[in-house]
């Protein structure tokens, strides 16, 4: 499963990682989920290629962006292609976020 590779990838960084939402967050912490699947390439009727789109953000009261271009190398080493990044603050929270969106495809 796609969750299984990134959490995999995301254990070095010693940094506390969870689907969707960290209960009871850190001052630094990632998060992730997948927002879209498909197939990509079909063999005799079957799909033999998924194709898996994640968004990955980290989020940090004092700087997500040195971290989240560590996590970005990572995944893009690792197979991951790069679609867009973004980077935000959100006040209620007082958390800087550096989003990612990747999509990574497979074979079945």
């Amino acid at each position: 499963m796609i969750y299984d590779l990134i959490e995999e990838l995301l254990a070095p960084f010693e940094v506390t990682t969870g689907v969707i939402k960290v209960i009871d967050p850190p001052d630094t912490y990632i998060t992730y989920f997948q927002y879209d699947e498909n197939g990509t390439q079909f063999v005799d009727d079957k799909e033999s290629r998924t194709t898996y789109y994640i968004q990955v953000d980290v989020w940090s009261k004092i700087d997500a962006f040195s971290l989240g271009k560590e996590v970005q190398n990572t995944l893009t080493k690792n197979g991951f292609i790069r679609r867009s990044v973004f980077h935000d603050y959100e006040e209620d929270t007082e958390l800087f976020r550096h989003g990612m969106r990747f999509h990574y495809t497979q074979n079945n």
